[in-house]
């Protein structure tokens, strides 16, 4: 089950770097390290313009976490997109690393097809109410991050091989995490809320993670690229 864990999951690494970029003196430097500790102020901090350039500008094995990288990422696109709750740049993060990890083994780096759609709504007609959530919620976070990593692929098959468009997968994955978001799995999981914003904003979530990834990170659809980036030993939820 994804969970929204970028954020609580930052390493020494991280903080270094974040004070590395933001510290002017010593001094300043003891402060963003405190600040960093209290959520609240450690949000405004990861907010900041010059942490998200100079991520965005490292060159080689980037020098900290692939959970800095993509939160701060995705929360700057989400930001321009009106996407303004932390938790919900934290859970798209969470959700783009868990797939690209899955992603990193090289027989997995092409988004997978359409039939893996249609095999999980047919074993939704024979699932117990327990898997019924865990189906719907796959589904939600399968549609957001095909549709959101890989819009050229999802435009492509579309045009040349009928296959559904960014319409189809922004109603099922709305749906789908609107469903999960009324189990009682997910409000025992805290993760109700969450889950019922996902499905309101979905369309605005799938634009803005379509931002990064052809704006900021220009992958168009390759996504190896990225694994290569961040360090496929440091993608791990």
């Amino acid at each position: 089950m994804i969970r929204p864990c970028c954020r609580d999951q930052l390493t020494d690494q991280d903080f270094e770097f974040v004070a590395d970029v933001l510290a002017r003196t010593r001094r300043d430097r003891a402060l963003v390290q405190s600040l960093l500790a209290d959520p609240d102020s450690r949000d405004h901090l990861l907010d900041h313009p010059d942490l998200f350039a100079a991520i965005l500008c490292t060159e080689g094995l980037a020098p900290f976490s692939a959970n800095l990288f993509f939160y701060v990422l995705v929360r700057r696109a989400f930001l321009r997109f009106d996407l303004t709750d932390p938790l919900l740049a934290d859970y798209c993060s969470s959700l783009l690393i868990t797939f690209i990890t899955y992603h990193s083994e090289p027989e997995e780096r092409e988004p997978t097809h359409f039939a893996y759609l249609i095999d999980h709504l047919r074993a939704l007609s024979e699932a117990s109410r327990r898997e019924v959530f865990f189906l719907h919620h796959q589904l939600g976070n399968y549609s957001l991050f095909l549709t959101g990593m890989f819009p050229g692929y999802v435009r492509y098959q579309a045009r040349h091989h009928f296959g559904p468009g960014f319409r189809y997968y922004e109603d099922l994955g709305a749906m789908s995490f609107q469903i999960a978001a009324r189990h009682e799995i997910a409000a025992s999981a805290d993760l109700a809320d969450l889950l019922e914003e996902l499905a309101i904003n979905f369309r605005s979530a799938r634009r803005a993670l379509n931002h990064m990834a052809e704006g900021y990170l220009r992958l168009g659809d390759e996504l190896e690229r990225l694994v290569v980036r961040v360090g496929a030993g440091q993608a791990s939820p």
